[in-house]
């Protein structure tokens, strides 16, 4: 298989060769993202998504006579699109991490092995730069830390480099955000999505998929961001050669039915807010079992109690009213995060007064048991 490999470097050095992106704003204004100075530097990404038909696919044939031979192939302004060049030039704050995980691929449980020994590794992603602030609405792109590019080159691994876009109102509270860049780094093939935002504050973005024959152009997707902050999907246009389990929408609308039940995540949730020598009771809880889920805090004059139910999207479980209609995450009352062995939560709802624990970027470390009769007294 050492012909592959050689067409993988091949391939990659010349199109990191050929990019060219398009940065034009106000490179010149230095501006921290907690200062509340007007400032844009849109368009940023590669220009080349917009004025350049894009290659369907690029197939290579090998000659055991003649050597390497790529046909179909054009590594001009076209397929200088898959550089990841503006990646690479980010710089990060790791001071300032970003709230959220973002699930790349459906259906994976990132940093753990799979039953097939499989590992897809994904860093936490850190502030990097303000890229748009109007008064109102506030861009920010967050970039991964590159913790497990050490581990790229194994062939049970899979490592993914990404960037965040965010956007936040004036007050500096998230609104929305979508993945707008990754580069899936496998062992014989790498599948990478690459964008371009312009000045109308549109995001495109294309997928790519490099297999042992050739590249694969996976979709094509344009958004805009409207005046309340939020992405909304203008265009989407997979190919024929789209595979579910390969891309996703990459956005935190989760539009699908709610499942009637998620019999992986039943059990009871649950953790203790209060000091511990304080004299407050109670606890927050769900509830998740096939005949009734519930969401609340016991105890106290802030004692709440409602139906719910949820959505399973790879190590996450959404949690909604009983009667939502919107499934986005923006929308959700929770969001339970299963990582290795533990349990954490995520919600609006909290109000935690404890100093023994912390919130890190998956929320609080809570526990959970199978059925009422294995929690301890």
């Amino acid at each position: 298989m050492n012909y592959i490999k050689l067409i993988l470097i091949i391939t990659t050095t010349i199109i990191f060769n050929s990019c060219k992106l398009e940065n034009k704003g106000k490179k010149n204004i230095d501006v921290s993202h907690n200062e509340t100075i007007v400032l844009n530097e849109l368009p940023i990404g590669v220009n080349l998504l917009l004025n350049t038909v894009l290659p369907e696919k690029i197939i290579y044939q090998y000659d055991e006579k003649e050597g390497l031979n790529l046909q179909e192939v054009n590594l001009t302004d076209s397929i200088s699109i898959l550089s990841s060049n503006y990646y690479e030039n980010l710089k990060i704050n790791r001071e300032e991490v970003f709230s959220q995980l973002p699930q790349i691929k459906k259906n994976i449980i990132y940093n753990i092995s799979d039953k097939n020994n499989m590992i897809y590794f994904l860093d936490s992603c850190y502030f990097s730069k303000t890229i748009f602030y109007d008064g109102n609405l506030k861009l920010k792109l967050f970039k991964d830390g590159g913790k497990y590019n050490s581990q790229i080159g194994n062939e049970n691994n899979s490592v993914t480099n990404y960037i965040i876009l965010a956007v936040y109102n004036n007050l500096d509270k998230l609104i929305d955000y979508k993945t707008i860049y990754y580069n899936e780094t496998l062992y014989y093939a790498n599948n990478s999505m690459y964008f371009f935002l312009d000045k109308k504050l549109k995001p495109y973005l294309v997928e790519y998929k490099t297999e042992e024959d050739g590249i694969y152009l996976v979709r094509k997707r344009e958004y805009t961001i409207n005046n309340k902050g939020e992405f909304v999907l203008i265009k989407d246009k997979p190919t024929d050669i789209t595979n579910e389990d390969k891309i996703n929408d990459n956005s935190i609308t989760l539009n699908d039915k709610i499942s009637d039940f998620c019999k992986d995540w039943e059990g009871i949730y649950w953790f203790h807010p209060f000091e511990l020598d304080a004299n407050k009771i109670g606890n927050y809880y769900i509830d998740y079992f096939k005949d009734h889920q519930d969401f609340g805090l016991s105890g106290g004059s802030n004692s709440f109690k409602f139906n719910i139910m949820a959505k399973s999207e790879g190590n996450k479980l959404y949690i909604f009213k009983k009667d939502e209609s919107d499934f986005s995450q923006k929308n959700a009352e929770a969001i339970i995060t299963k990582m290795a062995n533990n349990y954490y939560i995520n919600s609006k709802r909290l109000n935690v007064e404890r100093s023994d624990i912390k919130k890190n970027d998956l929320g609080y470390l809570i526990n959970w048991a199978k059925t009422i009769e294995e929690i301890e007294d």
